[in-house]
């Protein structure tokens, strides 16, 4: 939950269920009573007794995070702070909080629960185990009754073997690359009973012939599926006829750039192997939609060059796209870089009450913070204005190829255009 420019509190019903949640339920050992406030869709009842809260962080969610913090420390109830954002700043985190889990919660989260009752929690509680996805356990009742989307979340790997200067998924995860077996996988999505699935996965094109195992092992399910791919993906002819035949319906795809430049400084190397205009036609031809996602901000950003980008994502029939501010994330080299350089205008902007989503706390060479944060707002309003939309949808069997196809289309391209013009305007943070 966030503030508007108004002062009201954004709640957003209906959005995808949080998986981590339903993750710490399952590690929970059976006699312990739990209770989940989602704070993106409901209030939370501070007055609820409990012995024990535990919050699960984001860098743009850690303002929020402390402050719901400070409520519940005020009642006298410890507080334990996990996810990414403890992770990268523990130290800040124990300043706001009892305790912080770092790193991943498979084998730290059972011994918070034990000290905690024993009334002898840690400060720190740090991981060493490489990897702990096979591990995992999943709950999903302490999600029932709350306003999600008809949507299941999974998860088959974890962590991402690339090392993008902006990017904090390789720093939490230690650069490695995850993955759960096939059939635990394929057990979970047939015990949830939905067609619809989200497969969480940062990369799951890392290692293309273990999506193909699990395109091959996922096809006899008749679901419809979506994850996050590597433009690479497309250098794979026949693992991507696998996806398509298995459901999959679609992948968040991370161009980030279309100037080379900006793809060097930030070390996208894997984007460098295969032209762009290429690989959206194959995953086009097999009917695979595109959510393309651009960050505004590196050194060689200019005006020009942002609406070139655009335009590119309207000619190649984008399905949606978001283009996202390049925002520094603490313990990134990209947020190194910036501190190096003194560019960064605040340093801990995840603290600011006053900056908003869709803010940069820097400025690049040509522009300055404030006309880049304009910039941004000016060509999601083109790719979203109703002649985009259009062009877009005409012509594209993969956007407009029957009505249902097309229906889908355009409504989800209008709820995306509502949405992201409401982030732009929310605020971090919103004390009570």
């Amino acid at each position: 939950m966030g503030r508007l420019s108004n002062g009201k509190k954004f709640k957003r019903p209906f959005t995808l269920e949080p998986l981590s949640i339903a993750t710490l339920a399952g590690l929970t050992p059976p006699n312990v009573e739990l209770q989940f406030f989602d704070d993106r869709i409901e209030d939370i009842d501070y007055d609820q007794p409990t012995d024990l809260v535990g919050i699960s962080v984001e860098t743009f969610t850690a303002l929020r995070a402390y402050q719901i913090a400070r409520h519940y420390r005020m009642r006298g109830i410890p507080v334990v702070l996990g996810g990414f954002h403890p992770t990268l700043l523990p130290d800040e985190g124990l300043r706001y909080a009892d305790s912080v889990v770092i790193g991943q919660a498979e084998d730290l989260w059972t011994k918070v629960l034990l000290d905690a009752n024993k009334g002898k929690l840690k400060k720190r509680y740090s991981s060493n185990a490489v990897s702990q996805i096979t591990r995992t356990r999943i709950d999903r009742k302490i999600l029932k009754g709350k306003k999600y989307l008809p949507v299941t979340l999974v998860e088959f790997g974890r962590g991402c073997p690339y090392h993008c200067e902006f990017c904090d998924i390789p720093i939490f995860y230690k650069g490695r690359h995850d993955v759960r077996p096939v059939d635990e996988v394929v057990s979970e999505i047939i015990a949830s009973g939905r067609k619809n699935v989200l497969v969480v996965d940062d990369n799951i094109s890392a290692r293309p012939y273990i999506l193909l195992e699990f395109s091959k092992a996922v096809k006899p399910l008749n679901i419809r599926w979506a994850s996050q791919a590597g433009i690479t993906l497309a250098m794979h002819d026949d693992v991507l006829d696998a996806v398509a035949e298995s459901g999959c319906v679609g992948f968040l795809i991370g161009f980030e750039s279309i100037d080379k430049r900006n793809l060097k400084l930030i070390d996208k190397k894997t984007n460098f192997t295969i032209p762009y205009k290429k690989a959206i036609k194959k995953f086009h031809d097999r009917g695979i939609r595109i959510y393309g996602s651009f960050i505004v901000g590196y050194d060689f950003d200019t005006p020009k060059i942002i609406d070139r980008t655009v335009e590119f994502a309207i000619k190649n029939k984008i399905f949606i796209v978001n283009f996202n501010p390049l925002f520094p994330i603490p313990k990134t080299p990209l947020y190194n870089r910036m501190i190096k350089e003194g560019r960064l205008r605040n340093k801990k902007w995840w603290l600011d009450s006053n900056f908003r989503y869709g803010d940069f706390p820097f400025n690049v060479h040509s522009m300055s913070g404030d006309d880049l944060t304009k910039k941004c707002e000016e060509v999601k309003e083109t790719f979203y204005s109703i002649s985009s939309i259009i062009k877009r949808g005409v012509g594209s069997k993969t956007n407009f190829g029957n009505p249902l196809s097309a229906l889908i289309y355009i409504l989800i391209n209008l709820r995306t255009r509502s949405e992201l013009r409401g982030k732009a305007q929310l605020y971090l943070g919103m004390d009570e």
